[in-house]
């Protein structure tokens, strides 16, 4: 049933994809049309090879992970699962340990060959160090239950000394540090690729200015691909950290009605919820950052020689700014819809 649903979700979306797709490419085109990085007289053109390929990649893609999901559920008793259903601190499993372990060695791998191999061959050093940061912060998303574990503890002090909304965040991230992980894998993501990209392509721009070059062709197409690629990281994490974070704070309204019923206030909840919201983009973004060293600091030495990156911290903090709005505007008002209903009805209801 699971994965039959996900198939067929997935072959919905890809098909629903399409259209704004061909409008996608036909405004990258004349992006490059404009910037004389292609001719004016390459004309667009929307063969079946695209369609396929997006097709099946999300079919696939989507199967196996319902088929992979699917599998460990039915393994589980259903007094365990009923048991996990309200305490959602699984254990982090072997397979996702080994994995996380692989995409970090992979990402030190790159970000090593970039500062040694990859010095003094210009512009190449991008084709390594661009891929390092990718493979840092999915490393450090697969190990995100692990690591808001750590920072509720580390925290756990500062957050109860803000009285009852304190104490529920905490209880709260302990109960379902699953669930919040895949809130803090966007966050992640969206950091650490656009932060590392964007201060890439900064030391790129420097070194050329300071060797008084002017960009040949494929290095302005090269350009324009990183904003394309940030362009399309934004929108992804974006559309992935709201709907995650819609979907898993609607599915707390019972949750939120035992609390009012308990006492807690309205306000209260609210302010829980944004507690949550806090604590997660800071982890997110302190895994991001982390991640975005993988390629910031190797390519700046491939390039420049220096470790010290150029583009200063304004591009950082726009980044982090971006992340912490996003997550805090979507929880807060998931939030407050989930607590429109009496909290009697809510409790009911689910």
């Amino acid at each position: 049933m699971i994965v039959g649903e996900a198939a067929g979700v997935a072959v919905v979306a890809a098909l629903l994809a399409v259209p704004p797709a061909m409008l996608v490419g036909r405004g990258l085109l004349g992006l490059l049309h404009g910037t004389g990085q292609v001719p004016d007289g390459v004309g667009y053109a929307f063969g079946p090879v695209a369609p396929v390929m997006g097709l099946g990649i999300t079919f696939a893609s989507a199967t196996a992970a319902a088929l992979i999901t699917a599998r460990r559920a039915t393994r589980v008793r259903v007094t365990e699962s009923l048991a996990a259903a309200e305490t959602d601190t699984v254990r982090m499993s072997r397979k996702r340990m080994v994995g996380a372990g692989l995409a970090l060695a992979l990402g030190l791998n790159l970000a090593v060959v970039t500062a040694t191999v990859m010095r003094g061959k210009g512009s190449d050093a991008m084709a390594t160090a661009g891929q390092a940061d990718i493979c840092a912060a999915l490393g450090l998303a697969l190990l995100a239950p692990v690591i808001i574990r750590w920072a509720t503890g580390l925290l756990a002090v500062p957050l109860r000394a803000l009285g009852v909304t304190g104490e529920l965040a905490i209880s709260n991230l302990r109960r379902r540090t699953a669930r919040m992980a895949s809130i803090v894998t966007p966050i992640t993501l969206f950091t650490g690729i656009g932060v590392g990209t964007l201060y890439l392509q900064h030391t790129e721009n420097a070194a050329m200015d300071a060797a008084g070059l002017a960009k040949t062709a494929e290095q302005k197409s090269i350009e324009t691909l990183n904003f394309v690629v940030i362009g399309m990281i934004v929108l992804f994490t974006a559309i992935m950290l709201v709907n995650t974070l819609v979907a898993a704070t609607a599915d707390r309204r019972r949750e939120f009605g035992q609390q009012r019923l308990a006492g807690a206030t309205p306000a209260q909840v609210l302010g829980t919820v944004a507690l949550e919201s806090a604590v997660l983009t800071v982890v997110g973004v302190a895994c991001g950052t982390v991640a975005s060293l993988f390629t910031i600091l190797p390519f700046a030495i491939a390039r420049t020689g220096s470790a010290a990156p150029d583009g200063g911290p304004g591009t950082y903090l726009a980044v982090v700014a971006l992340a912490a709005v996003l997550t805090g505007a979507t929880a807060y008002g998931a939030a407050r819809k989930a607590i429109r209903p009496a909290a009697v009805d809510a409790v009911a209801a689910s």
